[in-house]
């Protein structure tokens, strides 16, 4: 699988921000990883907000959506590089899409007022949520 250099570089830069403190963690918080932590933003109703209109297999949350396509094996079909400009600007891949840019500020509409001039996901979010769905392989369960 091949990146951008503007992937690598946000993905870069989401791990030189990252909290200093969640490398020397205990071992009940060695849980705390990328993954773990992109599935969380996935999950959340007030952050990634994904359960709206995706569904994953692996995730046993209630009422998950069905207007977007099923995520449960995401990871096998798309790159790291294709998943993050698929989050960051969905309208590059499809112009006509109803998911929201999670990583693009300019050019939008109806925009609430915490999130004028800034991204729904910061670029450590970003990381965080490919890296999750990178680890969407197929059916297998994951919780």
């Amino acid at each position: 699988m091949r990146c951008s250099a503007k992937a690598l570089f946000f993905m870069t830069m989401a791990l030189l921000t990252a909290p200093a403190a969640g490398l020397a963690q205990t071992d009940a918080k060695k849980a705390d990883t990328p993954v773990d932590r992109g599935k969380a933003v996935f999950i959340d109703r007030e952050r990634g907000h994904c359960l709206l209109c995706h569904q994953v297999s692996q995730i046993k949350e209630s009422f998950q959506g069905n207007i977007g396509p099923d995520l449960s094996n995401i990871g096998a079909r798309l790159g790291p590089d294709e998943l993050y400009k698929r989050i960051a600007d969905p309208t590059e891949q499809n112009p006509n899409t109803v998911m929201p840019a999670y990583f693009r500020t300019h050019g939008l509409v109806q925009v609430a007022q915490a999130y004028q001039d800034r991204p729904v996901l910061n670029a450590s979010e970003m990381h965080d949520l490919v890296a999750f769905l990178l680890t969407l392989q197929g059916s297998d369960r994951q919780e």
